[in-house]
C-alpha cells in the first residue's frame, strides 16, 4: 500500500511540461535538451505521440545525441515496436559497444519481448561497467528476486565499496533486506541513507514503512512527525499519519491529519478519499465528504475505489440516483469486491429494490473477502432473505 502512495510525493509532470514548453518557445535553437526531457515525460504519462514528436525534433537538431536516440527507442519499445528498436539499437551499439546505457536498454527491449535470460545478460554487461550504478542494480537486483534469488541481490548491493555507495544503494539494500524478512538490517540500511542524504527525503518513508509493517506505532509516527518537522507541507506524511490513526481506531486524529493533507496539497486524492470515507462513515459534516470525494473522482477517474466512496457519500446524504451510478461503477471494475458489493446492496435496499439488494448482499458474503464491513452484509442479508 505504502508504496503506491509513495507516488504522490514525485513532483506533479504536469508543472515540468509546462516549464520546458515554455523553454522550447522562447529559444530560437529548438533548445534539444528541452525537448528530450519533454519526450521523456511524455513517455511517462503515456502520451506516446507527443513524446515522438518531440524526439524526432531533438534528433533532426541533433542526431549524434545518444539519450535522444534511447529515448526514440524507449518509445519504440512501448509501441511494442520490437524489430525498429532492435534496428536502431544494432546501430547504436556498432557505434559504441561498451556504452552501458545501449546495453541497458537492450536489456529493457529483451525484457519487453519476455526473453528474461537475455534481458538479464545485457543488464550484466552493464552493470559490469558502471558496477557502482544504482539503478542498474536496482534493475539487475529486480531480475534476481524475479528468480529466487534474493541472497544473490543482496550480495550485489553489498559489493559496492561503502564509500562508493549513495544513498540510493542504502535505500536498495533496505528494499532486499525488508523482502528477506531482515528488518533489522533493513532499518540500519534507511538510516544510513538518511545519514548519507538529509534531504532526499525518501528514505524517511521506507523507515516508515518498515516500522509500519513491524507494528511499531510509536516509532513510525516519530518518523513522520521528522518528516514534518523538515518539512511542513508534507502532504504525504499527514495522509500516512491519518492512515496510521485510522488503523488504531483513532478517527478524530486521522480525520485532522487527512484535513491537514489537504490544506498543503489540496489535490491528494488519497488523502480527499479517505477522509469522504471516514467522515461518510460517521455520518457528519457530509458537505465537507462530498467536496472531498469529489477531489479524489476527479483526479482519479477510473479509480473504483474512489467510485465507491462518492457513491456511499451520497447514500449518506440520501442522494440514490447518483450513489447508485457510482456504486455500479464500482462493482463493474471490481465485482468481487466485497465492501463494493454491501454498497450497492444498501444503495439497493434504500430504494426498496429488495431482490437486487439480496443478490449484491450474497455475492459479498460469498466474495471469499474478510471486508470490514462482513458482519453487517451478513446481517443484512438474513433481514432481507425474511
Amino acid at each position: 500500500m505504502y508504496l503506491e502512495i509513495l507516488r504522490e510525493k514525485k513532483s506533479k509532470p504536469e508543472d515540468a511540461i509546462s516549464h520546458y514548453q515554455k523553454s522550447i518557445a522562447v529559444n530560437n535553437s529548438g533548445y534539444p535538451a528541452a525537448r528530450i526531457a519533454l519526450a521523456g515525460l511524455f513517455l511517462e504519462k503515456n502520451r506516446l505521440q507527443d513524446a515522438r514528436v518531440e524526439i524526432r525534433k531533438a534528433i533532426e537538431t541533433q542526431p549524434n545525441d545518444v539519450s535522444a536516440r534511447l529515448l526514440d527507442v524507449s518509445i519504440d519499445v512501448t509501441e511494442k515496436k520490437f524489430p525498429e528498436a532492435e534496428q536502431k539499437l544494432t546501430v547504436l551499439l556498432k557505434a559504441q559497444p561498451q556504452n552501458p546505457d545501449v546495453l541497458r536498454q537492450w536489456g529493457f527491449l529483451e525484457a519487453a519481448r519476455g526473453r528474461s535470460v537475455d534481458a538479464k545478460k545485457n543488464l550484466e554487461r552493464a552493470l559490469e561497467l558502471q558496477p557502482t550504478s544504482a539503478d542498474l542494480l536496482r534493475e539487475v537486483t529486480k531480475l534476481d528476486v524475479e528468480e529466487g534469488k534474493l541472497d544473490r541481490a543482496i550480495q550485489r548491493v553489498n559489493a559496492v565499496p561503502d564509500d562508493k555507495k549513495q544513498a540510493s544503494h542504502y535505500e536498495l539494500a533496505g528494499s532486499l533486506y525488508s523482502k528477506a524478512g531482515r528488518s533489522h538490517e533493513a532499518e540500519i540500511a534507511y538510516r544510513k541513507a538518511r545519514e548519507k542524504d538529509p534531504a532526499r527525503g525518501t528514505a524517511d518513508f521506507y523507515l516508515f514503512q518498515e516500522y509500519d509493517q513491524r507494528g511499531q506505532t510509536a516509532e513510525s509516527l516519530q518518523v513522520l512527525d521528522e518528516i514534518l518537522k523538515k518539512n511542513p507541507s508534507s502532504g504525504l506524511a499527514f495522509t500516512l499519519k491519518g492512515i496510521v490513526f485510522e488503523k488504531q481506531g483513532n478517527a478524530e486524529q486521522a480525520r485532522q491529519a487527512y484535513s491537514d493533507a489537504l490544506r498543503v496539497q489540496p489535490d491528494s486524492d488519497i488523502a480527499a478519499n479517505n477522509l469522504a470515507c471516514l467522515l461518510a462513515e460517521q455520518g457528519r459534516d457530509l458537505q465537507t465528504a462530498l467536496q472531498s470525494a469529489q477531489i479524489a473522482r476527479k483526479r482519479r477517474p477510473d479509480a473504483p475505489t474512489y467510485a465507491d466512496t462518492l457513491g456511499w457519500v451520497h447514500y449518506k446524504m440520501m442522494d440514490y440516483p447518483n450513489a447508485l451510478e457510482q456504486a455500479l461503477f464500482a462493482v463493474s471494475n471490481e465485482p468481487g469486491n466485497g465492501t463494493f458489493l454491501y454498497h450497492l446492496g444498501k444503495i439497493y435496499e434504500a430504494t426498496y429494490k429488495i431482490d437486487d439488494a439480496r443478490k449484491a448482499m450474497t455475492r459479498a458474503v460469498n466474495s471469499g473477502q474478510d471486508f470490514k464491513e462482513i458482519a453487517l452484509a451478513q446481517s443484512a442479508l438474513k433481514e432481507l432473505s425474511k
